[in-house]
């Protein structure tokens, strides 16, 4: 079993899994889920890495085993807080890999402490840039409020399910749906902060930055559509791999290659 830690950060208590914490100090891999979901997302991925290199996966403020915050966050207080814990278990400089939110909080961190951050990858990049579709998205969410009726419980886990392919074990699925109903009513607050974010300013930030950012898009990701317009106004590059939505659950040896290869080219930068 990967070992687990709790860490009280200024928010309250933040879940994380790690492994390889006694290696070398070299630069570690955080590792940062979608949502909402949890640390869980990349544990088939950090079984895939080299020893030598440390990780960790926190599960963000109100997700997972993490307490819920007590207010509702913005991306630049998720990614403070994934940055807050992991540095309570190493030292840094961190390697961060985000998927679809995570991936933008990947680039909020790297933005606020560059210092700290030798690099980001970023998987199927939510890049809404549009205030005008930010908007309409954000007017669309609503907390997760289940009750006496199963038809919510049945529609989110008909979505879940077949979010994934058809292969993956149903166990898999179940736990991913699991997390979700986890959330509770911290179920939409990553939506709240991707939709009320500005990522224009987060470009201003980034100048001067592309060599330490990697964009990774996947054909049956819909957040693929993102990616063009993510790398144009980022000045990178983007690579189109195979998978979808759970890509870390379902290809794990692709993603674990790709980081790897992204972790030593940013730790010689």
């Amino acid at each position: 079993m990967m070992p687990r830690h709790v860490i009280d950060y200024e928010g309250g208590e933040l879940h994380m899994l790690a492994r390889g914490l006694d290696a070398a100090p070299a630069p570690a891999v955080l590792l940062l889920h979608q949502v909402p979901s949890s640390g869980w997302m990349w544990r088939r991925v950090i079984e895939r890495l080299p020893p030598g290199i440390a990780c960790i996966a926190p599960d963000l403020p109100g997700y997972g085993e993490s307490t819920a915050p007590r207010a509702t966050p913005t991306l630049e207080t998720y990614a403070e807080a994934a940055l807050a814990g992991a540095r309570a278990l190493h030292p840094g400089p961190f390697v961060i890999a985000g998927h679809h939110t995570g991936a933008l909080l990947a680039l909020v961190a790297l933005a606020a402490q560059p210092a700290r951050v030798s690099g980001a990858l970023c998987l199927g990049l939510p890049w809404f840039a549009d205030w005008q579709q930010r908007f309409e998205r954000f007017a669309r969410l609503a907390p997760l409020a289940p009750d006496a009726d199963p038809g919510q419980l049945q529609a989110l886990w008909q979505f879940t399910s077949e979010s994934f392919e058809d292969e993956t074990p149903l166990a898999t699925r179940l736990r991913a749906f699991a997390d979700r109903l986890a959330a509770g009513p911290c179920w939409y607050h990553g939506y709240v902060a991707l939709y009320g974010f500005d990522v224009q300013a987060l470009v201003a930030k980034l100048q001067g930055m592309h060599s330490r950012i990697e964009l990774l898009a996947f054909e049956q990701d819909r957040l693929s559509a993102c990616a063009p317009e993510a790398a144009a106004a980022l000045g990178v590059e983007v690579d189109t791999l195979p998978g979808g939505p759970w890509v870390t659950l379902e290809r794990p040896d692709s993603v674990a290659e790709r980081l790897v290869t992204a972790y030593h080219r940013f730790c010689e930068h």
